[in-house]
């Protein structure tokens, strides 16, 4: 019995030692794992304010970029009833060029240089209405360009004009046939005296300045130069063919049964255009010399050849 006894008090002894060891691990256990959790929510909570900071962020305004300025000077470049409207074609120049308030005879508002950029507003005749950013100060300006400002020049002489009087031979960008003015009374109705040119010399040089009766512009408004009012384009002045030898006067006219009269050719738009050689080689009313298919003919605008 004794021997059991103290057999029995070990073994008790033994199993509470044994319970309070595992009890420590246990607690040990838990304090470790306790702390990890709370170094993961620690974590979690400095996190997750920056996840909400971002989430809660207004996106970046949309700006819209393309912008385009009123032209500074509209208000001192001639338009035209008669002008075509153009879709703001974009135009490279092929030689150095003056940008002038009226058409060929008008103040200088730039010159720029060959490669320049410009974009086409309208057309009158042979001369287009261009909006560009001034190199000097980058102002967006508009102003006129004759129709050569867009291919490349060609060292082959000026052409001398033949003018019917009350007009003179004179040049401007290039040459054409106008009436020198002192007053506006001097000039036909509808027109006014404040064009500037050249007298065009024989050698084709420049004589005397002057000044140069010019169509007035049409009712003064306000202008967007990416986008100008619409303007009506008149008829081509069409003169029936006759069996005489048309008049030098004479560009257009239409066809007899199909046929066109010797110097002349049946272009895309069914009339018959008078052959040319060079711009300055057609009459007044059909100044452009374009090169359609086949010889080139005189045409008052360059929709002849679509």
């Amino acid at each position: 019995m004794p021997t059991s006894t103290r057999s029995l008090g070990f073994s008790k002894l033994t199993g509470l030692a044994l319970v309070s060891f595992v009890s420590l691990v246990w607690m040990s256990g838990c304090g470790l794992l306790a702390k990890k959790l709370g170094a993961v929510s620690e974590a979690d909570a400095e996190a997750t304010p920056v996840v909400a900071e971002q989430a809660d962020a207004a996106p970046p305004p949309v700006v819209n970029a393309v912008v385009t300025p009123t032209a500074a000077n509209e208000n001192d470049v001639s338009r035209f009833p008669d002008e075509k409207k153009l879709e703001n074609v974009l135009g490279t120049l092929q030689r150095v060029t003056n940008v002038r308030e009226i058409p060929g005879i008008g103040k200088v508002v730039a010159t720029l240089a060959k490669g320049g950029s410009v974009t086409e507003l309208a057309q009158r005749d042979k001369f287009f209405l261009v909006a560009f950013t001034n190199p000097k100060d980058q102002r967006r300006l508009m102003g006129w360009v004759n129709q050569d400002s867009f291919t490349a020049p060609v060292d082959a002489g000026t052409a001398f004009v033949k003018c019917a009087a009350p007009e003179t031979a004179l040049i401007g960008d290039t040459p054409f046939c106008g009436k020198v003015c002192t007053l506006d009374s001097d000039c036909a109705n509808g027109q006014a005296c404040k064009g500037a040119a050249n007298r065009l010399l024989a050698t084709g040089g420049k004589g005397d300045a002057v000044t140069v009766c010019t169509v007035v512009g049409a009712p003064r408004v306000s202008v967007d130069a990416s986008a100008p009012p619409p303007v009506v384009v008149p008829a081509i002045p069409v003169v029936p063919a006759t069996a005489a030898e048309p008049a030098a006067s004479v560009g257009v006219l239409a066809p007899t049964n199909g046929k066109c009269p010797s110097d002349f050719t049946l272009v895309k738009d069914n009339l018959c255009h008078r052959n040319c050689v060079r711009i300055g080689g057609c009459p007044a009313a059909s100044p452009l010399c374009l090169n359609c298919t086949g010889p080139k003919v005189c045409a008052a605008n360059r929709d002849i050849c679509k």
